[in-house]
């Protein structure tokens, strides 16, 4: 498509196309700049700033992005959740999302949560209060801030060491099937581990 036509998206259509742009550069490189996205989508720099006014406003829309459609793949497994005991699965959803987008997850929780980005700031409300409020529901007797706290330093640091191939990474050795299948049961076990505690 010639910079002409792409000068020509209405407006959210290449807000949208600028933010798909922005995921896929993240795939090759951490480092994002809105010269850089103009240059690979082909439109001007001026064209970018309408929409994104500094790095900062571009790597909050990407985290909200991110933000939503983790919360998004939680609600689909909380939809499967019958009782307590299967909340792990939930866990493991967080797991798997983070290794599958990795770039995307780190660039969520090493940036700057900007109080200022409306976008960032309403989706970090949204799925912490949603994981909040489904462990008040199952957990109502253990339900704290100190509770919720073990329950998150848990999910996330395996998530970090899965992503950092610290645990149950494929290898030549280990399959990928094995390999999930493995970090499936460390998830469950693990969270298994920290619900007896808090009994």
């Amino acid at each position: 498509m010639s910079t002409s036509n792409r000068e020509n998206y209405h407006h959210g259509d290449l807000r949208t196309a600028l933010l798909q742009r922005a995921l896929a550069m993240l795939q090759t490189s951490p480092s994002l700049s809105l010269r850089g996205l103009a240059k690979e989508e082909g439109v001007s720099p001026t064209a970018v700033y309408r929409h994104f006014s500094d790095k900062q406003a571009l790597e909050s829309a990407l985290a909200a992005h991110g933000y939503n459609q983790l919360h998004l793949k939680l609600q689909h497994t909380n939809a499967t959740i019958e009782r307590a005991e299967d909340l792990w699965r939930m866990a493991y959803t967080y797991v798997v999302w983070a290794q599958e987008n990795q770039p995307l997850f780190s660039l969520m929780f090493t940036t700057e949560c900007d109080p200022t980005a409306p976008e960032r700031v309403k989706a970090v409300r949204e799925i912490t209060s949603f994981l909040a409020s489904q462990i008040a529901h199952w957990y109502p007797k253990q339900y704290d801030e100190a509770f919720l706290s073990a329950i998150w330093s848990l999910v996330h640091g395996m998530a970090t060491l899965a992503m950092q191939g610290k645990i149950f990474s494929p290898t030549p050795a280990i399959p990928a099937e094995q390999s999930a299948e493995e970090l499936q049961e460390h998830v469950r076990t693990c969270w298994q581990a920290l619900m007896a505690t808090a009994k």
